[in-house]
């Protein structure tokens, strides 16, 4: 789905598309497969990865739910979560999950944060996208927003949002590309591409795709 800077479904006039989705089409490239990127709504795409109707998913966090129908490739990228907090928040600063139970806690449903929370026992309020988590956190009597610090850093960049919130970082996640177990060849397709992603991180082209975002 669209989840810049790791993969954007339009890119502006710096033609990015976001360093996962080059990193993935590269590295099939390099095992002479045609790969494309397509986006639609996040629970969708787990879904038709369930019923082995999408080759693979990315950007894709381990979870145990889908450890029944994912095969993980080796990370491609990480991401830092953290509570985002208005700039005036004066509380505890919280790092990590536990810290913040008790706080009132905003997440976007279908993502691992939500996951995290929800495994940790730690109440949350779920929402259908990062706008509405952000307008929730600062219009609404809410604490935190729990979610990627790189993908808020990069919404959020040149606009007056970004000093008005803060960071508490509490742990980082491989993100992965998660090929459905249901698809036809998808081992094949899973072993092609892992030889890709070795091959661009030996030559130095995985860290020239990563460095055209910094």
């Amino acid at each position: 789905m669209n989840y810049p800077p790791y993969s954007i479904e339009t890119p502006k006039q710096d033609g990015l598309r976001g360093f996962d989705a080059e990193v993935v089409v590269e590295a099939f490239e390099r095992v002479s497969i045609n790969a494309a990127v397509e986006y639609m709504p996040w629970a969708r795409i787990m879904l038709r990865a369930e019923q082995g109707k999408i080759a693979a998913a990315l950007s894709c966090a381990k979870a145990k739910k889908r450890g029944h129908f994912i095969s993980y490739s080796p990370p491609i990228s990480s991401a830092t979560h953290s509570f985002v907090a208005k700039k005036n928040y004066e509380g505890k600063a919280p790092r990590s999950l536990q810290d913040a139970r008790g706080k009132k806690i905003t997440v976007v449903d279908g993502y691992t944060t939500k996951l995290q929370l929800k495994n940790a026992g730690i109440p949350y309020h779920a929402v259908i996208n990062d706008a509405a988590a952000l307008n929730v956190l600062l219009k609404r009597d809410f604490d935190f927003f729990y979610t990627t610090r790189e993908f808020i850093q990069y919404i959020t960049s040149g606009k007056i949002i970004a000093s008005q919130i803060q960071y508490f970082d509490v742990k980082q996640t491989s993100y992965h590309l998660c090929f459905s177990q249901g698809w036809p060849s998808s081992n094949f397709l899973l072993t092609k591409f892992n030889k890709g992603l070795a091959a661009i991180k030996a030559d130095g082209t995985y860290d020239k795709i990563h460095a055209k975002y910094q």
